[in-house]
């Protein structure tokens, strides 16, 4: 147990960490003084652990903090994740949407562009070491609903023939949906699906191979081959080196190919690399159904 003694000033304030609390905090990226601003500054309210032992919460900006009940003993800590509002949808909405996903399944060659999203839910997504997210997987579906799909659609630079597909990677690939219209649907079904309708099948657990995942992807992909008006982007994101395959050849051999292939190694708690390279992967994206759909309709003309 480590002992901080404290008064009037922040630094002044006591406050003993068992063991548990500190190692939470560690795993959490939650500082010490962040703890004792939560005491000093934050709402407390009255709460009960198990056996009704006596505690209390504090809250203050986004720590949660539990302490006994004299407020000296830590029990436990965590961050409040970011929420992500749900964008309203009418039946209306939802029956455009449905009727415009049977169209682009049963014709693949109607696709403007198409992301095709393949997200690593091993088990080291669970953990819990990104700034304003509850784990690595939050911050990565948080991430593409707004850096990525919400930024598609604010830019109202898309029609409902721009597809996603959402395929999750763990010992096998499970293919979430297939070719839904970028529409706030999909958007929905991405950054609420750790949560709440789909929270026990997006649960992060067990390894992360590629190769299933990679296979399950080109699947998908080759329905979009000589679409010549169809943009594509596959966007694969992991936390971690592979069980099957390393992540730098993945470009190398994209650009070999004459395509435009990037790594990125985003530090783990901090999710703005993630953030600015999805949007630099999303204006891309548009720019380059901006330019085919242009390619197309000159060569259309002749």
């Amino acid at each position: 147990m480590e002992s901080q003694t404290c008064g009037d000033s922040m630094t002044d304030c006591t406050l003993l960490s068992t063991v548990h609390g500190r190692d939470r905090r560690a795993l959490r990226v939650i500082g010490k003084k962040d703890l004792q601003a939560a005491v000093k500054y934050g709402h407390r309210v009255r709460t009960v652990g198990p056996g009704g032992v006596r505690r209390w919460k504090y809250m203050f900006a986004d720590i949660v903090y539990v302490t006994d009940d004299t407020s000296r003993v830590e029990v436990t800590s965590w961050v409040l994740p970011v929420e992500i509002s749900e964008v309203p949808t009418t039946s209306g909405d939802i029956g455009v949407h449905e009727e415009s996903a049977r169209k682009l399944r049963t014709s693949p060659h109607l696709c403007t562009s198409h992301i095709v999203l393949v997200v690593d839910q091993s088990g080291s997504m669970r953990t819990c070491d990104v700034v304003d997210h509850k784990t690595r997987s939050d911050a990565v579906y948080g991430t593409i609903a707004l850096d990525l799909i919400g930024r598609q659609i604010d830019q109202a630079d898309t029609a409902l023939t721009d597809a996603v597909t959402l395929i999750e990677m763990r010992d096998g690939a499970t293919t979430v949906f297939e070719r839904e219209p970028l529409t706030n649907t999909p958007e929905g079904q991405i950054s609420h699906s750790p949560h709440t309708r789909r929270k026990n099948a997006s649960k992060p657990s067990s390894h992360g191979h590629y190769i299933p995942a990679l296979e399950k992807a080109a699947r998908v992909l080759s329905k979009d081959a000589g679409n010549k008006q169809c943009a594509l982007l596959l966007l694969f994101l992991s936390d971690g080196r592979p069980s099957d395959q390393r992540r730098e050849s993945m470009a190398a051999a994209t650009n070999a190919a004459g395509a435009h292939g990037k790594f990125s190694n985003a530090s783990h708690g901090d999710s703005s690399i993630l953030s600015t390279t999805i949007s630099s992967l999303s204006s891309k994206l548009s720019a380059t159904r901006t330019r085919v759909t242009a390619m197309t309709r000159i060569a259309g003309s002749r």
